[in-house]
């Protein structure tokens, strides 16, 4: 059985590491992260995600072996089946998990031949994040689909493949 919130598309906007001469391997690191949804204006099953994660060193983890953020952007598609006032929240923690996770992955790809070998984010939740809601969290806005968006990926939107 597919998830309700189907992956359209994701792509990098923002991409940087950099090692840090003092760093060590194995050592933690701090992750901070930031999310805005958005839902299509013209699709109401069509939302977008955009999740920045900056990482480094800390007071605590100061040999923490890079430095660096990331940003994507993400187009979800929603089940039409999915009930309507559970939609932004499913958005938000599986959206933001999912892009989060290609940025992981993305990083431990980069740094597997770099100087301090392969650096793994630690695993995150986002489902604290709306829980903590409304004050702490973006706001929903309205957006449109992104023109570069490929036409197969339009039409699949568009007819709910």
């Amino acid at each position: 059985m597919n998830s309700p919130l189907q992956l359209k598309q994701h792509r990098f906007t923002q991409f940087s590491v950099e090692a840090i001469a003092t760093g060590q391997p194995g050592a933690g690191t701090q992750v901070k992260t930031q999310y805005s949804v958005g839902r299509s204006d013209t699709d109401k099953h069509l939302w977008r995600v955009i999740l920045k994660a900056e990482f480094g060193p800390s007071e605590e983890q100061k040999e923490c072996p890079y430095r660096g953020h990331a940003e994507m952007i993400g187009w979800f598609a929603v089940s039409e089946k999915w009930p309507e006032d559970k939609t932004e929240e499913l958005v938000k923690v599986n959206g933001a998990s999912i892009l989060y996770g290609a940025i992981r992955e993305m990083l431990l790809t980069v740094t597997a031949r770099s100087s301090h070998d392969a650096f793994m984010l630690p695993t995150m939740s986002f489902a604290s994040a709306v829980k903590a809601e409304p004050e702490a969290a973006p706001k929903s806005q309205p957006t449109k689909a992104p023109p570069a968006m490929p036409a197969a990926v339009r039409k699949a939107v568009k007819h709910r493949v």
